[in-house]
């Protein structure tokens, strides 16, 4: 009877997923409203992942660890899939290969293929249980709060978008660390099932408060990428178009037109919220790795200081950056999943190793270095720790001999190298940079070369390593330069990012000077302290101080984060450095002798979430956050009002495409998404040494109605010290909020 059960289970599993299959090809064919979209982005973002899972039977999988690997490889699927049926239409002569038609077709095929190889290989096996999705009365009490944060978010931006008011969005602010105060206190009492809903809600909240700011792209890379997407999309194919740098990330130019392809939305709606949404699982990696060593409550916690970090909450600005990072978490958890077997480990780091490389160059060669320093630790750190215990003598030594010494105590205990099992072999280092060299140097180009110049200007900078201003007016700020003259808010984000920093060493600390006890290498020593619900698996624990490792070098080193953003390394290495922040307070509460260890980790985590959402600021009067403020710089820098987006459009139409447009610093990611004009000119010559130009000026909102000019430093200039230069020109375009000159 039980077969049978599981046979039926299976047969109805496979029937929905044709079934889904078909209506959306319907949806999509008929262009059915809002049932092509939720159809369309549902099936593109679990489905392929979850057929794929169940071809490797890992229905052992927990729910949470299921959805998050579904969506990942379900990412994966669509960049490697699309690039397959890219490549290989293009080679028989089909040159729309990303059409709308050529996707249905081509995904409804694979698709089927998969369900069928599916349905064969578990004819009887339970995958999804819906049991597991039922929640009883307790856990839905839990859940009354949390389950209103989205809706505080959506509401929220509507209303700061119309009327300014921040009112609703000051409520979310608030409101999520004073549930985290609740959830530390009823912890004993909170049902572990709550967990990873409470986190994704809270999760969508915040991703979602940036992506719904305006009605255009927000941000600065994110305007070049909008346009490299465009093209793609409107080329129906992916290919090299010269820039070469941004052109060979799959994240956001192949990915998102297949996206648009399916689910035919405003395209820059498409672009400010698919990345935050399908980045929101992040957090789930994050609790999921705390979970397996700390527990339920103290990983929240490590959550919640995951999404603090400035870059997860500014996902709209970094798409390519959100999507590697989001594959570089999944690579490291599949290493310590305890239910996924050797092959399917290996297998699934191959395929989120290779997601990382044509996602993203720079996240690719940071987690390239991390790798190398965790292969590097293995051969040595395991080898240093068991030197170092005591010999143990043999119970039944012969007769004659004399007892072991303590040069051969890891032989006395048969503890060898070979007993710590590692997955990050030289195999798996070499594979990674072949095919990291194959993509960016032999497919693409530009990257890799960047990359080696990046490397070399490093070494040459080398001279300048007690020269701080080498590091960075980012590190500057991160070690406190002209701190005193800046005000109460910024000198609490200081001080709390310290103390969270300070934490995350301790917890490391802690974790390398027990490691007989906190670390799982192959001993006698069984005692584990009783924070962590199992001892810390030996190669997470060597990937954790290469991670260490790196930041501190990307610190140390002159030029480095002059590259590559210190915020984002930060943020990367949080995906695994966040639990040890948790270790780290709790030896802070044991240090202060206080059993309110949960207190100890809140009065670092929460004020940091207020300084990072800018919620401390506005407290103080400082229009820092964008999502919370009309004004301010980063306002006026990044948001695009629709007379901007307008005035653009109505320059790309109405000029050639080798026509000379003009613009300050602030107008080039305006024409660059909403004009799609790729042709500019940095008006330097009138900004910096007051010289007539030739050619079309434009200005935006912050030109207009500040009356302020900006140069490629961010200064700002006075447009009245311009006028004789205007006054020759004629005003051909104007709508109150932008101008054009020529």
């Amino acid at each position: 009877m039980n077969e049978l059960l599981k046979t039926s289970s299976t047969r109805r599993f496979i029937l929905f997923i044709l079934i889904f299959l078909v209506s959306t090809d319907l949806a999509i064919i008929l262009d059915i409203p809002y049932l092509r979209q939720v159809l369309g982005f549902v099936f593109l973002a679990v489905i392929p992942g979850l057929l794929i899972l169940y071809i490797l039977k890992l229905n052992r999988l927990g729910l949470t660890e299921k959805i998050i690997l579904s969506v990942g490889l379900s990412i994966s699927f669509l960049m490697f899939f699309g690039l397959f049926i890219n490549s290989v239409y293009l080679l028989f002569g089909y040159n729309t290969p990303l059409s709308t038609n050529s996707l249905i077709i081509s995904f409804s095929v694979i698709t089927l293929i998969l369900a069928i190889i599916a349905y064969l290989r578990n004819r009887r096996t339970f995958f999804i249980n819906l049991s597991d999705l039922k929640l009883n009365a307790r856990e839905k009490v839990f859940l009354l709060v949390p389950a209103c944060f989205p809706l505080l978010s959506i509401v929220g931006m509507y209303l700061m978008n119309t009327t300014d008011n921040n009112v609703m969005l000051m409520a979310l602010l608030f409101s999520i660390p004073a549930y985290a105060i609740f959830i530390a206190v009823k912890h004993a009492q909170v049902p572990e099932r709550v967990y990873p809903l409470m986190i994704f809600l809270t999760s969508i909240s915040l991703v979602l408060l940036l992506a719904l700011r305006s009605n255009h792209i927000i941000g600065s890379d994110a305007h070049a990428e909008y346009s490299i997407f465009l093209q793609t999309f409107h080329n129906e194919q992916w290919q090299i178009l010269g820039s070469g740098i941004l052109d060979s990330l799959l994240s956001i130019s192949l990915l998102p037109a297949i996206y648009q392809s399916f689910i035919n939305i405003n395209s820059e709606y498409l672009f400010k919220i698919l990345y935050p949404i399908l980045l929101s699982v992040l957090p789930l990696v994050v609790y999921l790795i705390s979970k397996k060593y700390i527990g339920s409550s103290y990983a929240f916690l490590a959550t919640l200081f995951f999404m603090s970090q400035v870059t997860f909450l500014s996902a709209a600005y970094n798409p390519r950056t959100s999507v590697a990072i989001l594959f570089f978490a999944l690579s490291v958890i599949v290493l310590i999943m305890s239910r996924l077997d050797e092959f399917s480990k290996k297998l699934l780091y191959i395929i989120f190793g290779g997601s990382i490389i044509v996602s993203h160059y720079s996240t690719a060669f940071i987690a390239f270095f991390v790798l190398l320093f965790t292969y590097i630790g293995m051969q040595v750190i395991p080898k240093m720790i068991l030197r170092q215990r005591k010999p143990v003598p043999s119970r039944n030594p012969s007769p004659g001999k004399d007892p072991p010494s303590s040069t051969s105590s890891v032989t006395t205990l048969e503890v060898t190298r070979s007993h710590v099992r590692t997955r990050v072999t030289s195999t798996s280092v070499a594979l990674f940079f072949v095919i990291l060299f194959f993509w960016y140097s032999q497919v693409t180009g530009p990257p890799f070369y960047s990359a080696v110049t990046f490397v070399s200007e490093t070494f040459k900078a080398l001279p300048e390593f007690f020269i701080l201003e080498s590091r960075g007016e980012m590190v500057a700020a991160f070690v406190g330069v002209e701190l005193a003259a800046k005000g109460i808010p910024h000198q609490a984000q200081f001080a709390f990012t310290w103390i969270t920093i300070a934490f995350i060493g301790i917890g490391v600390l802690t974790a390398l000077g027990r490691a007989r006890h906190m670390v799982d290498f192959p001993s006698k020593e069984k005692e584990t302290p009783p924070f962590l619900n199992q001892k810390i698996d030996v190669e997470f624990f060597v990937y954790a101080l290469a991670c260490s490792v790196l930041l501190v070098v990307a610190l140390v080193l002159p030029r480095v984060l002059e590259g590559y953003s210190m915020l984002r390394t930060f943020y990367q290495m949080m995906t695994v450095l966040s639990l040890f922040l948790v270790i780290g307070g709790i030896m802070v509460a044991k240090f202060l002798h206080t059993r309110w260890t949960y207190l100890v980790l809140l009065v670092a985590i929460i004020p940091y979430f207020m300084c990072t959402t800018g919620t401390m600021y506005q407290m103080f009067g400082v229009p820092r956050a964008i999502t919370l403020n009309s004004s301010g710089q980063r306002y006026d820098m990044l948001f695009i009002h629709d007379q901007e987006s307008l005035a653009a459009r109505w320059l790309g139409d109405h000029t050639a495409e080798n026509a000379r447009i003009h613009t300050d610093q602030s107008g080039i990611a305006r024409l660059s998404s909403q004009g799609g004009i790729r042709s500019l000119i940095y008006a330097g010559a009138l900004i910096e040494d007051n010289q007539s130009i030739e050619g079309y000026i434009f200005l935006g909102h912050y030109n207009v109605v500040e009356g302020k000019l900006v140069d490629r430093h961010y200064n700002l200039h006075d447009m009245a010290n311009y006028h004789d230069e205007f006054a020759g020109k004629a005003k051909i375009y104007a709508n109150g909020g932008s101008e054009i000159y020529r």
